[in-house]
């Protein structure tokens, strides 16, 4: 409909882009003035059209590079398909390192795996520190793992045994972690100058360690608050007669529930602990950081969201009777 105000209103749009990108934070302002000059589209479509279009492109202007592309945008495309072939890619690499052969490993190796994975995820949580494969001065090819506290500024988790947290790193426990690093004959010890005035008892990383028990009981005892009830609630699904989970009837299930959402704003909380961090900047220079800072985050959040939207990812495995057991 020629010279209507659905007509300028749909110009006034594509002068501004929004059907190309996303409009960033605004002041109120701007605000204002963008929808005076709608208004005056809508109501008084000829006179001043062509200065009102101008002025909302010049407006459009002045947001480029702002909040419109996330910083992560140089890791793009990144398709579903894209990944997949990366993903084959790395298992084809895996495989020829032989990282991927675990239906190749013997029970007590993939423990022993499970137990490095255990003693990373420790390190990453903070309070411990994990250096693997560090080398005995003694013998450089021989290789043990270092544990000990973070730092003596921050409290772990919990103590452990024969691990007293006044001491420095240099007191760090000397662990063994894999059955076929022993030596023959064994060595009982790790030397951790050259000059061999520090030396360390070596010890086996498994049950019956003191530093393994210890974890075990830290971890439990850390979590039970959170975990020691069982929550009250009951999920009931309902399937037809030929359901093939009808197979399972009267069975043990393990059920593994996973979700991912894409990442939350940052709370006010957070903004004003921002804000008081740059309280020697000018009020105006701390409120257009302010205003860059959630552009671009806002952005990274709808990178995220075009790549992992929401999913709810529910695993159900039958425990046979020798798990039950």
């Amino acid at each position: 409909m020629r010279q209507s105000p659905e007509e300028g209103l749909s110009e006034a749009l594509e002068a501004l882009e929004v059907f190309d990108r996303p409009v960033p934070p605004v002041s109120e302002e701007v605000w204002a003035e963008i929808n005076r000059l709608i208004a005056q589209l809508l109501t008084r479509p000829d006179p001043g059209k062509t200065a009102a279009l101008a002025r909302l492109a010049e407006i459009r202007k002045t947001w480029e590079g702002r909040g419109l592309a996330s910083q992560l945008d140089r890791f793009a495309p990144l398709s579903p398909a894209d990944i997949r072939d990366l993903a084959v890619r790395v298992g084809e690499i895996a495989v020829r390192l032989h990282l991927a052969g675990e239906e190749e490993a013997s029970a007590a190796e993939r423990v022993e795996t499970a137990n490095i994975d255990w003693l990373h995820a420790c390190d990453k949580a903070g309070g411990f520190l994990f250096e693997p494969s560090r080398r005995d001065q003694s013998d450089p090819p021989r290789l043990y793992s270092g544990f000990w506290y973070a730092s003596r500024q921050s409290e772990p988790p919990f103590l452990l045994p024969d691990m007293e947290k006044d001491r420095e790193w240099d007191s760090k426990v000397a662990l063994l972690l894999r059955r076929k690093h022993l030596a023959v004959p064994p060595y009982r010890v790790v030397q951790f100058s050259t000059a061999g005035s520090q030396t360390r008892d070596l010890r086996f990383f498994d049950h019956g360690d003191s530093i393994h028990d210890g974890l075990c009981k830290g971890w439990l005892g850390f979590g039970s608050p959170l975990f020691a009830c069982l929550p009250q609630g009951e999920l009931v699904v309902k399937v037809g007669a030929s359901h093939p989970a009808l197979e399972w009837r009267e069975r043990l299930l393990l059920l593994t529930i996973a979700a991912s959402r894409p990442p939350e704003p940052l709370s006010p909380g957070t903004m004003q602990d921002f804000a008081s961090a740059l309280d020697w900047f000018s009020a105006s220079a701390r409120q257009s950081y302010l205003a860059r800072l959630d552009e671009g985050l806002t952005a990274d959040r709808r990178w995220l969201q075009t790549l992992l939207p929401a999913r709810f990812l529910p695993k159900a495995s039958v425990l046979s009777a020798l798990c039950r057991a």
